[in-house]
């Protein structure tokens, strides 16, 4: 991984940072440092917070390169899975300060949080961090099977061992497709035939909530 550390004086003041996101499971958690410090652009696909008024710099698989050198980032945050290498190797070579997540779990996200506090930023670690490291210590008595198509020609669903699946356990669901490895592909007999109760669809990387596209719909 490659960082700047930002030595910073204790207490809530610190030197500022302009920061940009690429993708991960930590760029929504991200809007901890935008709230004090500057974020200077971020990907398509983040939502929150709501008010949020950066550079958008595209999507996760194809980053404006170019745009992300001329925002003049201190730091840009990027995800093992959702980043192309090559994309991370440019931005280095370019000058641009990158720091690279690898995230599997809801511990490994903060666990990664605390990391890039100490070490990357050299701030302060926030209090709602340790808030969220005791909360999300257990996971909730399960109350039922899930399954969570993430696209479709080919289908494919979330496996056993992703931040999806890991994040869902601790929420009292159980992945219908735990024992398989990363994102299989699959076929709709196979979502049908997994026992799930619930089907989650969601609107990234596949939009399936679109008047323009039909959702899946288990048969009976």
């Amino acid at each position: 991984m490659g960082h700047r550390r930002r030595p910073g004086p204790s207490g809530s003041s610190h030197q500022p940072l302009h920061a940009g996101g690429l993708a991960g499971p930590l760029d929504h958690r991200g809007t901890g440092l935008r709230t004090t410090r500057g974020d200077r652009g971020c990907h398509r696909l983040r939502t929150h917070p709501g008010d949020l008024e950066v550079t958008r710099i595209r999507g996760t698989k194809n980053p404006d390169l170019k745009l992300i050198e001329s925002l003049q980032p201190e730091l840009v945050i990027a995800n093992k899975e959702e980043n192309r290498r090559l994309d991370v190797e440019r931005l280095r070579a370019a000058g641009v300060p990158v720091w690279v997540t690898d995230i599997e779990s809801v511990p490994q996200a903060l666990t990664s949080l605390g990391r890039l506090y100490d070490a990357a930023l050299g701030w302060e670690r926030p209090d709602w961090l340790a808030e969220a490291e005791r909360l999300w210590s257990a996971s909730a008595p399960i109350r039922g099977r899930i399954a969570v198509p993430i696209w479709r020609d080919p289908w494919m669903v979330v496996g056993g061992d992703t931040f999806t699946s890991d994040l869902l356990l601790r929420l009292g669901w159980e992945n219908a497709f735990a024992s398989a490895q990363r994102y299989p592909q699959v076929e709709v007999a196979d979502i049908d035939a997994a026992g799930a109760g619930v089907i989650l669809l969601p609107d990234e990387p596949y939009e399936f909530i679109r008047p323009t596209r039909p959702e899946w719909r288990p048969s009976p």
